[in-house]
């Protein structure tokens, strides 16, 4: 087999894929609203406790104030959902916990999953588009989803960052209030 047709191959397929999200995901419109936190919680909640049911994985969502949110609902949804996608794909199965928190003028939305965590060296390259971490051998992916999370936070004036700890590893979604 000719090691250059795999790297042709690769890349044409990191091409194409790279063009989907330029033309539907990554330049796509964030449209800038309001909304409550408590709907987003509800949404979450109906997305993802029966699928974690289903896995035997411990769901839990602490407690929060229904504060109103800056950004795009679907945009931010999005985000979340790949965020919680990774934690289904990545972690170890046994737990994910989403916690709320404010800072200076901000809502932190916390996930956390317990599992392999990824190396210290790694965090600044996270958010890169087409980097997958060390953690993800053997699964499925194209290195982009947090890339796109990190664009769709970005364009509605939030963030996103990581945090790693003995147990897991940590997503937090930082939204305007």
């Amino acid at each position: 087999e000719n090691p250059e047709s795999k790297t042709y191959a690769f890349d044409a397929g990191r091409r194409a894929v790279q063009e989907h999200y330029n033309r539907t995901g990554i330049h796509a419109e964030v449209k800038n609203g309001e909304f409550y936190l408590k709907d987003y919680v509800n949404h979450i909640r109906s997305q993802y406790q029966e699928k974690c049911d289903t896995r035997m994985v411990t769901f839990k969502i602490g407690n929060y104030v229904n504060h109103i949110l800056k950004g795009d609902f679907s945009r931010s949804l999005e985000a979340m959902e790949n965020i919680m996608e990774n934690a289904l794909k990545y972690g170890d199965g046994r737990r994910i916990e989403i916690s709320f928190y404010e800072e200076e003028y901000c809502q932190i939305i916390e996930v956390f999953n317990t599992g392999e965590k990824i190396s210290e060296k790694e965090i600044p390259h996270l958010f890169d588009s087409f980097f997958r971490g060390s953690n993800t051998r053997g699964q499925d992916g194209n290195g982009l989803g947090l890339y796109i999370c990190k664009q769709i936070m970005m364009k509605m004036g939030g963030d996103i960052f990581v945090k790693t700890s003995e147990e897991g590893m940590s997503f937090c979604l930082v939204f305007a209030q």
